[in-house]
């Protein structure tokens, strides 16, 4: 089954500017500040920009990385 998150470029218009390399990075960069909830958003927005299988892939891992930090926060 597919991962089909919601068009966050509604919210956020500024993201369709950004090429995939650079909303990558940026949610990198979220991760490493232990910011999950904006590295989730980032990801998913990395989802739909991206045209290769692999890099789809790397997106949905992450988003589903993003979701067990932000789960692991709320319960501490």
């Amino acid at each position: 089954m597919a991962y089909h998150p919601p068009d966050i470029t509604l919210h956020y218009p500024y993201l369709r500017r950004m090429s995939w390399a650079q909303i990558t990075a940026a949610a990198e960069d979220a991760e490493i500040h232990h910011d999950y909830a904006r590295a989730l958003i980032l990801w998913q927005h990395a989802y739909h920009a991206a045209t290769l299988t692999l890099n789809k892939n790397l997106a949905v891992a992450k988003i589903d990385f993003c979701i067990k930090r932000i789960r692991m926060r709320e319960q501490m």
